[in-house]
């Protein structure tokens, strides 16, 4: 089942366009999803750091200006389990109970990932994108379609690639080969930018 905006399940569509705002849903664009959260090691979250409201940074600014911020392109996010990296995410635009986002990392490293939502919805699918927060702003890449779809037809990834690209529990070296390729597997000249706001 998909919405109008694109090829993603109009269920997660809410949300989604909260925390990627609407670039994702580009006509006839396709979405690299997962069947779990991507990463291993869960990521410890200060709830000071995490928790608030975070706005695309359009709507940031428009705040700092004093007029009004475009609540679609907002989200509300709080700390549940510091120790286990886990978010609960608020869409202020819907009456849906609020999705869970697992933050967690690659092994020895600094890469790191948020999926949400976690458990994936009823198709079994969950977003995911590569980010880096710090001093209040969010940065997010979105991975690359193509590039997945390449690692997942020649079996280096397990998954699935008819239309979107799904991926299924992914083991060690699969999650190593991420880490070693990520160079060309986001979207990093197109980040995303969340900016949470003070009061």
């Amino acid at each position: 089942m998909t919405d109008e905006r694109g090829s993603l399940p109009a269920r997660l569509a809410p949300l989604a366009i909260a925390l990627l705002g609407l670039a994702l849903f580009g006509a006839g664009c396709s979405a690299v999803l997962t069947v779990e959260p991507i990463g291993s090691d869960p990521v410890a979250l200060d709830p000071p750091e995490w928790d608030g409201v975070w706005c695309d940074v359009g709507s940031a600014a428009a705040h700092l200006s004093g007029t009004r911020i475009d609540q679609r392109l907002c989200l509300t996010l709080t700390v549940v389990d510091p120790g286990g990296g886990t978010l609960a995410v608020r869409d202020p635009t819907s009456t849906e109970p609020d999705s869970t986002a697992i933050v967690r990392r690659l092994p020895g490293t600094d890469v790191t990932f948020l999926t949400v939502p976690y458990p994936p919805d009823a198709d079994g699918h969950a977003f995911w994108v590569r980010i880096h927060m710090s001093n209040d702003v969010l940065l997010y890449w979105e991975p690359r379609p193509d590039a997945f779809r390449a690692l997942v037809e020649t079996g280096a990834l397990s998954g699935t690639s008819d239309g979107d690209v799904v991926l299924f529990p992914l083991d060690a070296n699969e999650l190593a080969l991420i880490g070693e390729q990520e160079a060309s597997l986001f979207q990093w000249q197109e980040p995303g930018v969340l900016v949470r706001l003070r009061p």
